[in-house]
């Protein structure tokens, strides 16, 4: 029923040319587009979100962005996530957005990982677990579940550097790395 009246508002306030709160709704569309597995009814959203804010708000999208590599990762767009994960950490260290930095830099540590470049992808989960553990990121969240992506991000680095650290025969933090990112996998859903 959500879904259905989230379809609705985003259409009603796009005639009602009120595109703050058509950005808004937009977002949440995505999201129940991505927990469909509907990636590219997702990338087209979060686009059009971007898009919106980019001639509302001058430019900060860094949150959506953040949202759209992620998805665009799933669909397996390497290079196109990889740009969007970088306009993200731009976007996110001018305005100093905590969230989309540690979203972005989670999935360039995937990326960066995918391509064999295991020292960039060390430093970007290094850094995206540092602001996961150091940070009360805002409450305010136009998703589903407002914390599974966060935790999805956080297990995300812990495998990368546990794959790192099995390859390097670091087995103990390999093990001891696996072990949190199942347990941020398994994480309650907090709505």
């Amino acid at each position: 029923a959500a879904e259905r009246h989230y379809r609705a508002a985003t259409e009603g306030f796009g005639r009602l040319d009120r595109p703050v709160m058509s950005s808004i709704c937009l977002g949440m569309v995505a999201d129940f587009d991505e927990q469909a597995g509907d990636y590219p009814a997702a990338i087209r959203t979060l686009e059009a979100a971007i898009a919106t804010n980019e001639e509302l708000l001058g430019g900060f999208t860094g949150m959506l962005q953040a949202r759209l590599g992620w998805v665009l990762l799933h669909d397996g767009q390497l290079e196109r996530a990889t740009t969007v994960y970088r306009c993200a950490v731009d976007a996110a260290r001018r305005v100093r957005h905590t969230m989309a930095l540690f979203q972005a830099q989670a999935g360039l540590a995937a990326l960066h990982r995918f391509h064999g470049r295991d020292g960039d992808a060390v430093d970007a989960a290094t850094e995206a677990l540092a602001l996961y553990e150091a940070s009360a990121f805002p409450r305010f969240r136009n998703r589903i579940h407002p914390t599974a992506d966060l935790r999805a991000c956080a297990a995300l680095c812990c495998e990368v550097l546990a794959v790192i650290a099995a390859e390097r025969a670091d087995h103990a933090q390999a093990a001891t790395l696996l072990r949190r990112a199942d347990g941020l996998r398994d994480g309650p859903c907090i709505a």
